[in-house]
């Protein structure tokens, strides 16, 4: 797995005020992966990322010049220097084949070993613990698994439902809850959804006996990050599955809570330490290695010329006559506000503290509150308000969460009929709450982190539904209540599926 960004974009910014982007890029990455910077400006020979073990230069001079291209390439694992190459019968129109890749290596500059041990820690976005800003965020990593062609049959709920556990507890999870109903595919497939909750995150699928295949979401939070990959090569393992494709997004997670019981269980997908938080000193170390060689003046001659016709698009091609949509799904995400309408709270006043009832939020932290008389509300600032209790009442976020589905499900006209769909709410030691819908046509996952973020997301069998207008038409008629932080959506089904069938209006030219 390849993990590209633009250096420049990179070190200026952040996911969240405990997240760089950069350390997003190693939560995405697998533990082989690799990480590419785009050094467009600014390229200084010799430079080294500090966020990984081995590092790289490549100056590519032969191809387009559109632009200088100058990459650095980093992994925690991969020893650029020997690793064998491996072929991946992606075609190109510079690179060449396995036979003379290493012809290649006259692009290779420079490469460095670093020793991890004398760097600052890169822990503290894996444990979910961060010095600037422990209590203000919570994230996890999201992964889309799409898992084909199973030899073990679909009809069992139970049957899968059982191996989703036994892959949680392989991994050191703890499962705290389940649910489960059937679900009607496009053409009239027959399947069901499970979403099996626990201490670290939780696991939502969708599988079709006909097509042999099941739609996962695995989305862990703090520690629990750290078993990903495994967890999901367990859950292809244990339910046979012959072939799959994934990725991943960064996403909020939950507050409060025990990351994960068994610190032993975890599996570090670099040479850090999530448990201590600081980098594992690793012995005998070897120095770093600078191998550069002078530039000839053939590497700045005259760039090769490519037309589509260089270009074998024979399995590109293949692929995208392979891809079939079962389903489709958007990914939702807003910040909310601090307090619940209905929330009792204390009012700090004028020295003295009085009781009262959240009305509304009218945005910039202010609240409406109905104070000892029903017709006295008051317009009080957030700084000024206190919880009665400790915890949050759940029913009041369970009613939040609910009545905030309803509105974007109402607003995308996709009619729900409420006396046929399953309904669960799903809590843990965390701080937040998952409140989960499944009905025949799909399914939604709506969670909130336990502060001041609610996710969304929902999975359809029903095509064509217009998510993105629904969600900016909620957000402007509640821009005090909803304040938009993410949308994404995307079709689900085999044949590594990638675009929407309309999102390609002709038959694309393959030369």
């Amino acid at each position: 797995m390849i993990v590209d960004v633009l250096a420049e974009v990179a070190t200026e910014l952040r996911v969240n005020e405990a997240l760089s982007v950069m350390e997003a890029a190693q939560l995405l990455m697998k533990p082989d992966g690799i990480i590419i910077t785009n050094k467009d400006t600014g390229y200084i020979p010799g430079t080294e990322p500090d966020y990984t073990k081995y590092s790289v230069d490549l100056i590519m001079h032969d191809v387009p010049l559109y632009c200088l291209q100058v990459f650095v390439a980093g992994s925690n694992t991969i020893d650029f220097l020997t690793a064998q190459p491996k072929d991946h019968n992606v075609e190109t129109l510079y690179l060449k084949g396995l036979d003379d890749f290493q012809h290649q290596l006259d692009s290779w500059y420079n490469f460095g070993v670093r020793n991890t041990s004398e760097t600052r820690s890169k822990c503290s976005f894996i444990t979910g613990k961060s010095e600037a800003a422990s209590e203000t965020t919570a994230f996890g990593v999201l992964m889309i698994l799409e898992a084909e062609n199973a030899t073990m049959s679909l009809k069992s709920p139970s049957d899968v439902k059982t191996h989703m556990s036994q892959a949680l507890k392989q991994e050191g999870l703890t499962e705290v809850d389940a649910v489960s109903a059937s679900v009607a595919g496009s053409g009239g497939v027959e399947g069901f959804s499970i979403f099996l909750l626990a201490k670290e995150g939780h696991i939502s699928t969708r599988c079709f006996q006909e097509s042999h295949s099941c739609a996962f979401d695995i989305h862990l939070y703090g520690k629990g990050i750290a078993v990903l990959n495994t967890l999901k090569d367990r859950l292809l393992e244990a339910i046979q599955f012959q072939d799959s494709s994934s990725f991943r997004f960064v996403t909020s997670g939950m507050f409060g809570g025990v990351h994960h019981p068994a610190a032993e269980l975890i599996k570090p997908s670099t040479a850090c330490d999530p448990h201590n938080g600081h980098d594992k000193p690793e012995d005998k170390l070897p120095p770093r290695v600078q191998a550069k060689k002078e530039r000839r003046q053939g590497d700045l001659g005259e760039p090769q010329r490519f037309t589509l016709h260089h270009y074998d698009p024979t399995s590109s091609f293949a692929q995208w006559q392979s891809q079939k949509q079962v389903g489709s799904q958007t990914l939702m995400e807003f910040q909310v506000p601090r307090f619940f309408p209905g929330e009792k709270v204390h009012i700090e006043r004028d020295g003295s503290v009085i009781e009262g009832t959240v009305v509304e939020y009218r945005g910039n932290e202010r609240y409406e509150v109905i104070i000892l008389d029903p017709e006295a509300i008051y317009l009080v600032n957030e700084r000024l308000l206190k919880r009665l209790s400790s915890t949050v009442d759940m029913t009041l976020v369970s009613k939040f969460l609910t009545t905030t589905v309803m509105l974007i499900l109402d607003e995308a006209e996709h009619t729900v009929e409420l006396e046929r769909v399953t309904l669960a709410e799903l809590s843990h030691d965390f701080d937040g709450l998952i409140v989960a819908f499944i009905w025949e046509q799909g399914d939604v996952l709506c969670k909130w982190d336990g502060r001041s973020t609610i996710s969304i997301t929902i999975f359809t069998t029903e095509l064509g539904i217009d998510f993105d207008t629904a969600f900016d038409e909620v957000v402007e008629r509640h821009e005090t209540l909803l304040i938009p932080l993410m949308f994404d959506e995307f079709p689900r089904g085999t044949g590594r599926i990638v675009n929407y069938e309309q999102e390609i209006m002709d038959e694309p030219n393959w030369g």
